[in-house]
């Protein structure tokens, strides 16, 4: 009886010894893994952390549209009104630029065709000497000269304008002319006329020519226009009151018919400076006396 106790012991200690082995081999094992107990003291260490993956991030979800029929909220409605009228605006400037812009382009092909038909083929005159022309400007029943009207491409409607405003002004002298007159007959057949300055009327008289000539032509050619034709048109107009003229009229005969002829003479004399006088007459013999000279002498006292 004890010797089969005794061999059971054997056996159990036997097979305890390999089972501790295993036991402790296992808690050595695990022992590093497991959490320690708060109250005990144990060398730290360090763990590695497990993998997490990074959280996805969200889809960007847009906000939820508005109702159709819903109203917009104040701050909204001024906004986009603010808006509107803008671009109302900025449309409005630009309509307007592109009809500027229109406008100009014709303005400059206008100009440039203009150039072409005064300039092509032409010398080109220098401002300055403009002034030392002499172009005939009125012919004898005081209309526009055709080589005025060709050097300034006068249109049908402006060379009309221009021959009433020549003839406008010859009336206009001529009453000056004719209220400072001074008849005489120093022989039976001798009329002289007299007829001195009266600078203020014909001051009058050519302001008046010069504003209908750059109501005719316009304020660009007119004074280039002036310029030019000066010389015929103080000519035509006996230095417009400035000058002393005298006309005088004599009855000649002629050999080849036994009615007398007319025999003209026009002086004018024009103080230039410094006491200086030039005188300029001319000479013409007629059969009847020119159209020109009619008021004057429809003028003279019958008796």
């Amino acid at each position: 009886m004890q010797r089969t106790r005794a061999s059971r012991f054997r056996v159990i200690r036997r097979l305890a010894i390999p089972v501790f082995a295993a036991a402790v081999s296992v808690l050595a094992f695990r022992w590093p893994t497991r959490a320690l107990h708060p109250f005990s003291i144990a060398e730290p260490h360090t763990a590695a952390a497990p993998f997490t993956a990074p959280p996805t991030p969200a889809a960007a979800v847009p906000p939820p549209a508005p109702a159709p029929d819903a109203p917009p909220r104040p701050f909204e409605a001024e906004r986009w009104s603010a808006i509107a009228a803008e671009h109302d605006a900025l449309r409005a400037a630009n309509q307007q630029m592109a009809l500027d812009n229109d406008r100009l382009r014709r303005q400059l092909n206008d100009l440039l065709r203009w150039i072409l038909d005064n300039f092509q083929g032409r010398y080109p005159i220098p401002e300055r000497m403009v002034g030392r022309l002499d172009v005939p400007a009125v012919t004898d029943d005081f209309r526009v000269h055709d080589d005025l009207a060709e050097l300034l491409r006068l249109s049908p409607q402006e060379r009309e304008r221009l021959d009433d405003a020549f003839r406008a002004a010859r009336a206009m002298a001529e009453a000056a002319e004719l209220s400072v007159m001074r008849p005489s007959m120093p022989s039976p057949g001798e009329l002289v006329i007299e007829i001195p300055p009266h600078a203020d009327q014909g001051r009058e008289i050519r302001a008046h020519l010069l504003a209908a000539i750059e109501s005719a032509l316009g304020s660009n050619r007119a004074p280039w226009a002036a310029a030019a034709a000066e010389r015929d048109l103080d000519r035509r107009f006996h230095g417009f009151g400035a000058d002393h003229r005298t006309i005088r009229m004599e009855l000649v005969y002629r050999p080849d018919t036994p009615e007398p002829w007319i025999r003209i003479t026009d002086e004018r004399a024009m103080v230039v400076g410094d006491g200086r006088v030039r005188r300029e007459s001319f000479e013409v013999t007629t059969e009847a006396l020119p159209a020109e000279y009619q008021p004057y002498v429809g003028r003279l006292p019958m008796d």
